[in-house]
């Protein structure tokens, strides 16, 4: 998808919109690497000034709105790289593990963090109950 919007900006051509074709799946990739939607580039230049928001304006070739997408996929792309590296690191799994009810309860939105200690309390003092049941008290 890079290399197509990488050929999309080199293009002089003012009409050509194919670009936008693939507005909802680059969406959908910065979406995935935790790029914010609200985001708004500053522009100036001799026949404006002001705030335009990148994500709406694709096909846009303005210098501000290229660079922020040659920096958005560059980010998206070392997200992705290190949830492939992150895969295989056995301490990302030890941390998973250690903190499961933590990850699902941000997955489900929920921040308050009494409940969220609450909850790990439990699910730990579970696990050390089936532990300790499982392998030491038999």
């Amino acid at each position: 998808m890079y290399d197509k919007y990488k050929e999309f900006a080199k293009n002089t051509n003012p009409n050509d919109y194919k670009i936008v074709e693939y507005s909802y799946e680059i969406k959908e990739i910065f979406n995935k690497a935790g790029i914010k939607k609200d985001l708004q580039v500053p522009f100036d230049n001799v026949n404006a000034r002001g705030k335009i928001n990148p994500l709406l304006n694709i096909n846009n070739t303005m210098p501000e709105i290229v660079m922020f997408y040659n920096l958005r996929f560059t980010e998206a792309l070392g997200c992705f790289r290190n949830n492939i590296y992150n895969t295989i690191n056995p301490f990302y799994w030890i941390d998973f593990f250690i903190y499961f009810p933590q990850k699902v309860l941000n997955y489900l939105n929920v921040i308050n963090s009494i409940f969220t200690n609450i909850v790990n309390i439990i699910y730990w003092a579970y696990f050390i109950n089936w532990f300790l049941k499982s392998f030491l008290l038999k």
